[in-house]
């Protein structure tokens, strides 16, 4: 629900300022803000599409639209509405021009992997050491590490030995060519 909306994903977000928003906001809106919505909306709509944003004037009029809707944003909302993330929309139009439409550089797809990573970290201390401490030990049950004696075991022949280095057991096959 839209009581629900800072909660939402970003790929929520998203669906509903491309997509649902323009019906669901429609009759609720005062008409001064569903149409800065859908100046929005329609900016966006035309960077996402792989269609529309090779095209040069669409680009124009994505820019266009932007502007108008951070100008109309301070008028609507005042100037509280000025933040860092309304003026990044607008290297949001560079970056389609230099790198194509938004979805060939954007982060969606490492959204749901981000919530893995929160939940490795336990505390505030060093986080980043936490999720690699965390991601290396994940590595090695991943890979089936099992400890023969005072040696660790690879399941592709490899073993850890106590002095760290690393052998591998190979077929004599493949040993005798071996220089």
């Amino acid at each position: 629900p839209l009581t629900e909306i800072d909660r939402w994903k970003a790929t929520e977000l998203r669906l509903f300022l491309l997509y649902i928003g323009k019906i669901v906001l429609k009759d609720i809106l005062p008409t001064e803000f569903y149409n800065h919505f859908l100046i929005l909306s329609h900016a966006l709509t035309l960077l996402i599409s792989l269609k529309y944003v090779n095209i040069l004037s669409n680009i124009t009029i994505a820019r266009k639209l932007l502007i108008q809707f951070i100008i109309n944003g301070k008028e609507l909302y005042g100037m509280p509405f000025l933040v860092y993330n309304v003026h990044s929309l607008l290297h949001l139009v560079d970056d389609s021009e230099r790198l194509g439409n938004l979805d060939s550089f954007s982060a969606f797809p490492f959204e749901n992997y981000l919530q893995k990573l929160k939940k490795i970290v336990r505390g505030g201390r060093s986080p980043l050491k936490q999720i690699i401490n965390y991601l290396n030990s994940e590595n090695l049950i991943n890979h089936d590490l099992i400890k023969v004696g005072n040696i660790y075991k690879y399941p592709n022949n490899s073993f850890l030995l106590e002095n760290n280095t690393v052998c591998e057991i190979l077929p004599n096959s493949l040993a005798d060519n071996i220089n």
